[in-house]
């Protein structure tokens, strides 16, 4: 169950950055320039759902939190032993519409995304031999 949440949270990191530009000197923001400004913060960990079952997270999954800045998405995964050290995966990304598109050196991924309050929830669906699986992820701005 371990290795399907580092999966599902790597994923959802690559999902969560994509190649994109900002352009502040833009006198009329777009909604995805607020999705943008509302994304922007630490996110931690709250809640991660596989085929609407919830997943147990461990004491160092609780660690793991996202960071977006105005290009870059920073997903720090506790997943060593002692929770000492975060593995960091760095990505650019950019909104379209409800999706979170990000782009590291090897891989272009979508998320869909809703903010409410504090709340960030990602999801995503991947395929592994022939079976799907719908992953959910909360996160808790802090």
């Amino acid at each position: 169950m371990k290795k399907i949440f580092t999966l599902a949270f790597i994923a959802l990191t690559l999902l969560a950055t994509a190649c994109g530009k900002s352009n502040n000197d833009n006198p009329n923001p777009t909604p995805q320039d607020d999705a943008k400004k509302a994304l922007i913060g630490t996110w931690k960990i709250e809640s991660v759902t596989v085929n609407e079952m919830i997943q147990v997270l461990s004491d160092c999954d609780k660690k793991s939190y996202i960071v977006f800045s105005e290009k870059e998405m920073m997903n720090y995964l506790y997943s060593d032993k002692k929770c000492n050290t975060p593995q960091e995966v760095t990505a650019t990304y950019s909104v379209l519409g409800n999706i979170i598109r990000t782009v590291t050196k090897n891989e272009t991924s979508d998320e869909n995304f809703s903010i409410s309050g504090n709340k960030l929830i990602l999801s995503h669906t991947e395929e592994t031999n022939g079976e799907k699986r719908n992953f959910v992820m909360t996160y808790i701005k802090q």
